[in-house]
C-alpha cells in the first residue's frame, strides 16, 4: 500500500516553479489518491494528467480520488480539463471520483457550464474514501481499545 519513496511524489511551494503541485499515492488497496494545491494552470494540468495516467497504468489502480481541498484558483479551461483527466481514466479502466471542491471553485465550474454529472463527488476525502472502501469490499473501523 504505498510506503516506499517511489509510491509518492510531492511537490513543495519552495521547488514547485514550473513543477506539477500535486501528491499522488496509493491510499488503499487498488486506490491511487491525488490531491492538487495552489493555482492550476494551462502549463501544469498536461503535467498533472501524465503523471497521472502512468502512475495508474503502471500499478494494480481501480480507483483514482481526485482531491481539489487545496485548489486555490482555477478557470473554466482547467475545469473541462479535470473532466478530461476523468473520462481518460474511465476510458483506461480507472474510476475517478472527486472530493473537497471549494465552493469559489464549485462556483467557477458552475457558471462555465462544467458539470461533474458522471463522476462520484464527495464532500471531502473521508466521505470519498469511505465510499472507495465501500465500493470495493473493504471499510474503515475504529479499533477496539
Amino acid at each position: 500500500m504505498g510506503n516506499n519513496s517511489s509510491d509518492q511524489v510531492a511537490i513543495s511551494e519552495a521547488r514547485m516553479g514550473m513543477e506539477t503541485p500535486m501528491v499522488i499515492s496509493h491510499i488503499a488497496k487498488n486506490c491511487l489518491y491525488t490531491g492538487f494545491f495552489g493555482r492550476l494552470d494551462s502549463v501544469r494540468i498536461k503535467s498533472i494528467t501524465d503523471k497521472i495516467i502512468s502512475k495508474a497504468e503502471g500499478t494494480d489502480t481501480l480507483i483514482t480520488i481526485i482531491d481539489l481541498g487545496n485548489v486555490e484558483v482555477i478557470d473554466t479551461s482547467i475545469c473541462q480539463h479535470l473532466l478530461d483527466i476523468g473520462i481518460t481514466m474511465r476510458t483506461l479502466g480507472v474510476k475517478v471520483v472527486f472530493c473537497s471542491i471549494k465552493s469559489i471553485v464549485a462556483q467557477t465550474m458552475t457558471k462555465a457550464g462544467i458539470r461533474f454529472t458522471d463522476f462520484d463527488v464527495y464532500k471531502n476525502l473521508e466521505v470519498a474514501l469511505n465510499a472507495v472502501y465501500e465500493e470495493t469490499g473493504y471499510r474503515l473501523s475504529k479499533i477496539q481499545s
